[in-house]
């Protein structure tokens, strides 16, 4: 898949200030401040249920971003609003990235993927500068994985160039 193939859609930021943009194939993302208002608002959008994904909280001013990978994005990032870890207590901003479907459904579901891509991420944003304060670790991937991993990181190279990321 060529990136030329891959179309990219944003809706304007609403009342909390929710991005939510997606790529014609696979990738769904909503990219808001930190407030719990809007990360309840995220959750009400996935009906509350569990939507797994991986997610980058972003410190603006110091140009900082912790990338991890949750089975719960829901779950994970209001344990970070309510109680963040020290590397990262003044994050702004969150992207966060899945396939738009739930779990029982997701590629992200699988554990090995979300912590490819997560590593894959933290790579990316090193090269582009950021202060990077996670860790991941290079996974071993069986061959339905490579091809669904690969696939994710050519739509995610598209989809965070069209967010200015990188």
């Amino acid at each position: 898949m060529e990136e030329k193939n891959i179309g990219y859609y944003e809706d304007p930021k609403n009342g909390e200030n929710i991005i939510r943009s997606r790529t014609t194939e696979q990738i769904r993302s909503w990219d808001f401040p930190r407030s719990l208002k809007a990360l309840e608002v995220f959750n009400s959008e996935l009906g509350k249920i569990d939507y797994p994904g991986i997610y980058i909280l972003i410190e603006t001013k110091l140009n900082k971003v912790y990338i991890g990978e949750a089975k719960s994005l829901y779950t994970r990032l209001k344990t970070h609003n309510n109680t963040p870890e020290d590397k990262i207590k003044n994050w702004d901003r969150v992207v966060i990235i899945n396939d738009g479907r739930p779990a029982n459904q997701s590629d992200f579901n699988d554990n090995v993927v979300r912590h490819e891509l997560e590593y894959y991420l933290i790579t990316l944003f090193k090269a582009n500068k950021y202060k990077v304060v996670a860790q991941g670790t290079k996974q071993i991937l069986n061959s339905l994985q490579k091809v669904i991993v690969n696939k994710l990181i050519l739509e995610l190279n598209f989809f965070l160039i069209k967010k200015g990321l990188i």
